[in-house]
């Protein structure tokens, strides 16, 4: 019995010393201040939110570069590889004319 009523005891000091601290912690932060706190919060997240989309136009203007930049290099590639096909071309129609000027005149 003597542990009940000590328990009891314990748990009404306790259960004061939790409204008083409660009470306390209230008094420390006015209703003012934690909707200013609110406030400044949601403005945060608004702000954090404008950044989030324009890193995402960016995210994709970078991708869109960067799709860009190879497809040009394909076409260069592409270039280049007919260029250098061209002047193949063109050098044996040179060998070939030389040999027929070599032939035209052996006869």
């Amino acid at each position: 019995r003597e542990t009940i009523d000590g328990l009891s005891q314990l748990l009404r000091s306790t259960q004061a010393e939790a409204e008083k601290q409660s009470s306390t912690v209230q008094g420390m932060v006015s209703r003012v201040e934690l909707l200013a706190a609110q406030s400044e919060a949601r403005a945060n997240k608004d702000e954090v939110q404008a950044k989030l989309g324009e890193l995402t136009r960016m995210q994709a203007q970078l991708n869109d570069a960067r799709y860009e930049a190879a497809q040009l290099k394909a076409a260069m590639s592409a270039m280049i590889t007919r260029a250098e096909a061209e002047q193949e071309k063109q050098h044996w129609q040179e060998v070939e004319a030389a040999l027929k000027a070599d032939v035209q005149a052996a006869r």
